[in-house]
């Protein structure tokens, strides 16, 4: 039930932020909760190549392949999730289906073991952006795309397979993973061992005071606040004085 409470001459800025409100309610009405909603709505083409494009990429990322249930295994279920994606005003951008695991179907000892993956400090990343801005020096941020897919699994899991894409006469068989998905408890952690294990091999050491930032090791060493190293990279024949931070923050499904 919505309620609506009139009243005459409001601020401009709380109508301002009525009508974000009024978008962001209107596009989650319009999202599909479950598969059946999304091919019956009136956009069911757009969500039809959305799921598509989503289960192409978990296809040649080798997530999975179709082997019969074991005895004595019993796969865990998964869904899809529909999401509107919106610009800035409010516009359409994409629509956006992810295949999720049911995690919660999991059983401790047999789909999963250790689930824990540090996340980066607060208090790190803003003593980081405070050092950067003292030292007048560039932030380089980027995002990995689809990275719990990038992730190894250690366990043997199995899976039914996704509506909407049954195989035709392996109606049988189940999805056995190869490569980790959203959803999954061990997840995080399967992405965080991988992307660990690369941040090592080029050379990142991890800090004593937070396990999840990493820092280049030092060419040239020169005095910096708080004993953090320096290092002398040449840029364009010009060398500029760089601290080479990475820190790990694991997204959640």
């Amino acid at each position: 039930m919505v309620y609506l409470i009139l009243r005459r001459e409001w601020p401009r800025d709380w109508w301002i932020a009525t009508k974000e409100v009024e978008r962001a309610i209107i596009a989650f009405l319009e999202q599909p909760q479950n598969i059946e909603e999304a091919l019956t709505c009136e956009n069911s083409k757009d969500w039809e190549c959305a799921m598509r494009e989503e289960y192409d990429s978990l296809m040649t990322n080798n997530t999975w392949t179709l082997v019969p249930l074991p005895a004595g295994r019993k796969p865990i279920s998964c869904k899809w999730v529909f999401k509107i994606k919106q610009g800035a005003n409010g516009e359409v951008e994409c629509y956006k289906a992810r295949l999720v695991a049911r995690g919660f179907t999991q059983t401790y000892g047999v789909d999963y073991n250790e689930t824990f993956a540090p996340v980066a400090k607060f208090t790190s990343i803003r003593s980081i952006l405070a050092l950067a801005a003292l030292e007048d020096m560039d932030i380089h941020q980027m995002d990995v795309k689809i990275a719990f897919l990038n992730g190894e699994l250690e366990e043997e899991i199995y899976m039914e397979q996704p509506q909407g894409f049954v195989h035709q006469g392996g109606e049988h068989l189940v999805c056995k993973f190869q490569k980790s998905l959203y959803g999954l408890k061990q997840s995080p952690r399967a992405w965080n061992q991988k992307l660990d294990a690369f941040l090592k091999s080029i050379e990142f050491m991890k800090s004593e005071v937070d396990p999840r930032m990493r820092l280049t090791l030092p060419i040239v060493g020169t005095w910096s606040p708080q004993g953090l190293p320096k290092t002398q990279s040449s840029i364009s024949g010009v060398k500029t004085p760089r601290i080479g931070v990475f820190f790990i923050s694991m997204e959640r499904s």
